[in-house]
């Protein structure tokens, strides 16, 4: 009898404490936060970190794909352009200027698409 009434007490004691406790916002089922929780919510916010990053530069590749193809347009143009002044007249000094503008440009961006490249996922559309 004695053992049931002390077992009593000690359970209104901590239900006393509980509510004292839940007055200041402090739930009696909270735990303490493991190193094992902490890692792997830790990796798994990484992994997160990550995905977005990866994500974005696939955007920036395909971005810059795309340019690439409108530089690559851009080039065939202008060497049309060139055949054509070049057939009609033998002064094709402005044309042939503007084509090595634009091929510099492509190769620039070719350049820049390579670095960039390195750091995406691999599954973004590039231009060969």
């Amino acid at each position: 009898m004695l053992a049931g009434i002390m077992r009593g007490m000690q359970l209104d004691s901590r239900a006393l404490i509980a509510l004292l406790l839940l007055e200041h916002g402090i739930h009696t089922r909270d735990q303490a936060v493991t190193h094992y929780q902490r890692i792997s919510r830790a990796i798994i916010r990484s992994a997160g970190v990550q995905q977005r990053t990866v994500a974005q530069q696939d955007t920036v590749i395909q971005s810059l794909s795309e340019k690439i193809l409108k530089q690559q347009a851009a080039v065939e143009r202008q060497q049309t352009s060139l055949k054509r002044t070049l057939e009609v007249s033998g002064d094709a000094q402005q044309v042939f200027k503007r084509l090595q503008t634009e091929e510099n440009h492509l190769q620039e961006m070719q350049q820049e698409l390579h670095l960039v490249s390195r750091t995406g996922s691999g599954k973004a559309h590039q231009p060969t």
